[in-house]
């Protein structure tokens, strides 16, 4: 499982050796700590395409993290993301023959997840393969916080 500070897409290998130099030379901000409480899904929890669960704890400096990379990797020419950062754990994903009945929604809805607080204190970039039906996820770099 992870936490997503920023997609990038398809890149060629120029792009990410230039992702790699920038993320590298982002200023450590030192650990943090993240725990995961509740529910929630995209685009809604009444119609989720993806169920996920809340990342709370020192939200504030992992927004601060998530801006450094969003920073490096334009610089690199990743367009910045549309929409604005939520961090979350996906938890599961809903395909579009999958149909969630009330009792499941419900269910989900009155789940009060909870997990234990974990200390964060690196940033792995990710290669994401899509193999058959599931993603392959490979770290192709480790950069300290």
């Amino acid at each position: 499982m992870h936490i997503t500070l920023k997609f990038c897409g398809e890149s060629d290998v120029k792009t990410i050796n230039n992702i790699k130099r920038h993320l590298a030379a982002i200023k450590q901000t030192g650990n943090i700590t993240l725990f995961i409480e509740g529910i929630g899904g995209f685009p809604s929890l009444t119609c989720p395409r993806v169920i996920w669960g809340a990342v709370n704890g020192d939200i504030d400096q992992l927004r601060k993290i998530q801006k450094n990379v969003d920073k490096a990797t334009l610089k690199s020419g990743v367009e910045s993301n549309k929409y604005p950062y939520l961090p979350h754990l996906t938890l599961g994903r809903i395909r579009t023959e999958d149909i969630l009945t009330k009792v499941a929604l419900n269910a989900i809805k009155k789940n009060r997840l909870a997990v234990e607080p974990w200390i964060v204190n690196e940033i792995v970039l990710m290669s994401s393969t899509i193999c058959h039906t599931r993603t392959v996820l490979t770290p192709i770099g480790l950069f300290k916080i």
